[in-house]
């Protein structure tokens, strides 16, 4: 399984993927840190990402709630400290430019 980061710098990294880390752990494994304001805790909402191929876990009651309360309404953003990575196939993960400002009102960067 792998996992390739997409930055938008247009850099690619790819890492071996693994299912019981998720996808921040991942960007540490890859030496990329993404940001987390919260520290994968799933209370900030800055660690969003998009799926843009590849089976990822679903996604649990916090996240999608968090997310909805952020506005966000595309399916692919998933928040990284809450998504795995669920299947052998190679998992792309755009990681997106902009700096969030986080659940708790506090801008991250």
């Amino acid at each position: 399984m792998k996992v390739r980061f997409r930055f938008p710098n247009g850099e690619e990294v790819d890492v071996a993927g693994y299912e019981a880390l998720n996808l921040l752990a991942h960007g540490q494994i890859a030496e990329r840190s993404l940001q987390s304001r919260c520290g994968g805790h799933c209370e900030c909402g800055t660690c969003r990402v998009i799926v843009e191929s590849g089976a990822v876990s679903a996604m649990r009651p916090e996240e999608k709630a968090l997310l909805a309360r952020l506005g966000v309404t595309d399916s692919r953003v998933r928040l990284a400290c809450q998504t795995f990575p669920a299947d052998s196939k190679l998992n792309v993960v755009g990681v997106p430019a902009e700096k969030f400002i986080d659940a708790r009102g506090k801008k991250s960067g």
